[in-house]
């Protein structure tokens, strides 16, 4: 028999038979040893859903904080990452990615070599924010992911090295280092990532050409093989002078290159299966993009209550430079050359110098309040030339009718105010951004010049209702702009042949946004998002032709506007302790409208993304990855562009305490992945096919070596979040 009382030790009876009468004797019992104190900890779940921003809170994740940045990104509700490594939300590119509230100043791969090497042991939380507060830049209408890391002041060194090596029919690579130094008030970091990926695309494209009674089919099929070359570097330091107060620089930068080789032939055909006449181009070219950024860093906590005062001061030079020879032969229907063939040389060199200056303040009027308010300024220039070349007999003579020089300035002066209210289940946060925009875009050559100046307003809105502990409601409203790429301003001519070129376009305006979402969650695994997007003048890739040369070109222009509408179901669930699955549905209806003075035309479709990633946790530490995607047909500008999807497989190994691991990864393993599209409007009827190196296997190695419990790098959100992201860094 067992005796037992709650603050006693339990004991045990002797042996004895048992009767319908039967004495047992007593049974002794111990005090048990005091308990001075008992601390009940509890932890927070693995995602939040705030107001704002839904929440990963990597550090309560075993199995999260053993992956990469770059991992729990693939992983998280609602991000995709896609074949270049483009990071979307909710299907949306041009997602924004900071680390510590501070622009990465990176995108592709760049940015996944990047997010590789930072190891999720280092990370607190990551912010999956769809649409910004007041704080951040207007700019962009796709939503930033923070990555919080963790904060711990104690003294040593630590640091990650990482590397791997791709086959898609060429062999490529990439790896990178990190390093952190902290020793009593100062901390020193750097990185480094290196890397070269090669690929090719295979496009084939129709156009269908009526003419003076005559109808015209140009068939186009090119090849375009490529390899970059990334070299990109971060190297600051942080002095905390007091408890209170620190103060911070910070380099970073890249030299990057671009090898590439184009070529194609362009049949033309007149009512019959075969050619009438054909052209063969071959455009081989040379291209390097270098980038320098300072930024200087103050931070203060004024007092014990969370009052905070934050300034960067930022300078950065962008320097790329492209150069280009363009070879066109024609022939007859029987394949002898009728002309001789035209050749012609072009060189591209661009610069670009960003200077920001901004502060932001927060100041909690108790547990309930806060207030945050903050300034920016901006000012950019770009200085872009483009001179041809006739070669004849060898030698080089300046083309004018095709150079060009175009010079663009834009001075950004903005202000923000924001207030929020938190208290019991629910949270209210509104606020108001204003920005103020002056451009000028000068062609030199063509002495045209676009003046604008112009004041926006961008109200946010956010509020968040607890219904019980499984249920969250939410509601939230804001307005966004884009502007355009530097790139998409500059109205120079690169051919692709002698019938097909990209210009730029110095007319286009920015777009503007108004999104209203309404969201669920349940117990935080399931969340559902219904959200109505309405943008005016919105900016898409058009294709304009001459019916009279038989000339294209495609270049950005404003169509009238894009209304959607969306239904997100992202579910994220353990099965069983051993399987992980993350999944996203999203079902969607766009409708592009173009207006002309003659016509209203439409473009609109039904579709629907499907994402899944799945993590099987196998014995011997090998962990075994599957991922999924489908993407039904979509309307996209005026274009109808068919379903594709893909499957990725990847199994890694870890080992040495889980410092180090192994992975392979396979990439579109059946090779499906490629993108059709079409469109008829106006004069054009086109088609095109791209088939590009999406199939791909890769081995992989990391290890993260010294104190891994200290505090990572302070890196932060600095002035260029907006401006930085419209320059590019050669990667197409």
């Amino acid at each position: 028999m067992k005796a037992q009382i709650v603050g006693y030790t339990p004991n045990l009876s002797d042996k004895f038979r048992s009767a319908p009468s039967t004495n047992v004797a007593d049974i002794a019992i111990k005090t048990s040893a005091v308990i001075k104190e008992v601390t009940v900890t509890g932890k927070k779940p693995y995602i939040e859903k705030k107001a704002d921003r839904t929440v990963l809170n990597i550090e309560n994740s075993a199995t999260a904080s053993a992956e990469s940045a770059y991992e729990v990104l693939k992983k998280a509700p609602n991000i995709n990452i896609d074949k270049d490594d483009n990071i979307n939300i909710n299907g949306k590119q041009g997602v924004t990615v900071m680390i510590n509230d501070r622009p990465t100043q990176l995108s592709g791969t760049d940015l996944a070599n990047y997010l590789k090497g930072l190891q999720g042991s280092e990370i607190e939380k990551v912010e999956i924010i769809n649409n910004p507060p007041s704080r951040y830049d207007a700019a962009g209408n796709t939503g930033i992911i923070n990555i919080r890391t963790k904060r711990n002041f104690k003294p040593g060194f630590n640091g990650s090295i990482n590397g791997g090596i791709t086959y898609n029919g060429q062999v490529g690579g990439s790896g990178g280092i990190n390093l952190n130094l902290r020793s009593g008030k100062t901390n020193v970091y750097a990185s480094y990532n290196p890397g070269t990926y090669p690929g090719d695309n295979d496009i084939e494209l129709k156009r269908k050409i009526f003419y003076n009674n005559q109808s015209w089919l140009l068939d186009q099929k090119n090849r375009i093989e490529w390899r970059y070359n990334a070299n990109s570097f971060k190297t600051g330091v942080d002095y905390d002078i007091n408890k209170k107060n620190t103060i911070g620089i910070m380099v970073s930068g890249y030299a990057n290159s671009m090898d590439n080789s184009t070529s194609g032939t362009t049949n033309f055909l007149s009512n019959k299966p075969t050619a009438d006449s054909s052209i063969y181009s071959n455009n081989p070219t040379d291209g390097t993009f270098r980038n320098m950024s300072y930024n200087f860093n103050y931070k203060s906590i004024l007092d014990t209550t969370g009052k905070e005062l934050n300034v960067d001061v930022d300078y950065a030079r962008f320097d790329n430079n492209s150069d280009a020879r363009n070879e066109t032969y024609y022939y007859d229907a029987t394949g002898i050359a009728i002309r001789d063939p035209k050749l012609l040389k072009s060189e591209s060199p661009s610069d670009i110098t960003i200077k920001s200056a901004k502060a932001d303040y927060v100041h909690p009027f108790n547990k309930i309040f806060r207030l945050e308010a903050g300034a920016k300024v901006s000012a950019v220039e770009t200085d872009n030339n483009l001179n041809y070349y006739i070669i004849q007999n060898s030698s080089e003579t300046f083309d004018p009718s095709r150079s060009n020089h175009f010079v663009y300035k834009e001075d950004i002066a903005a202000g923000y105010l924001s207030l929020s209210y938190d208290k019991n289940s629910t949270s209210i946060k509104g606020g108001l951004r204003v920005e103020h925009t002056s451009s000028n875009g000068n062609s030199i050559t063509m002495n045209k010049v676009v003046d604008r100046s112009y004041v926006d307003f961008f109200p946010t809105f956010f509020v968040q209702q607890k219904i019980n502990e499984n249920n969250t409601i939410g509601l939230s409203y804001n307005r966004r702009i884009d502007r355009p790429r530097y790139r998409d301003l500059n109205p120079f001519r690169f051919y692709l042949d002698e019938y097909t070129f990209m210009e730029g376009n110095p007319f286009l305006d920015p777009q503007y946004t108004n999104n209203i979402s309404v969201n669920h969650s349940w117990k935080n695994m399931i969340f559902t998002e219904f959200t109505y997007t309405n943008t005016q003048d919105v900016m898409v890739q058009i294709v304009e032709q001459n019916d009279e040369t038989k000339v294209g070109k495609q270049t950005m222009k404003n169509l009238e506007s894009l209304n959607s509408f969306s239904l997100t179901n992202s579910i994220n669930v353990s099965p069983t302790q051993w399987w992980r699955s993350n999944n996203n549905i999203t079902a969607y209806y766009n409708s592009y409208k173009k207006a002309d003075s003659n016509l209203d035309q439409t473009n609109s479709k039904l579709s629907v993304n499907i994402s899944s990633s799945n993590s099987f946790i196998l014995p011997k530490k090998y962990t075994l990855e599957l991922m999924a995607f489908y993407q039904s047909p979509l309307a996209y500008g005026m274009f109808q562009i068919e379903d594709m999807y893909s499957i990725n497989l990847g199994i890694q190994k870890s080992f040495m305490d889980g410092k180090a691991r192994v992975k392979v990864s396979f990439d579109d393993i059946f090779n499906t992945m490629r993108n059709k599209a079409s469109a008829n409007y106006d004069n054009i009827h086109v088609w095109s096919h791209t088939k590009w190196s999406s199939q791909r296997i890769g081995i992989n190695f990391s290890y993260r070596f010294g104190k891994t419990n200290m505090k990572p790098s302070r890196q932060r959100r600095s002035g260029l979040e907006d401006e930085s992201n419209r320059v590019g860094s050669g990667r197409q």
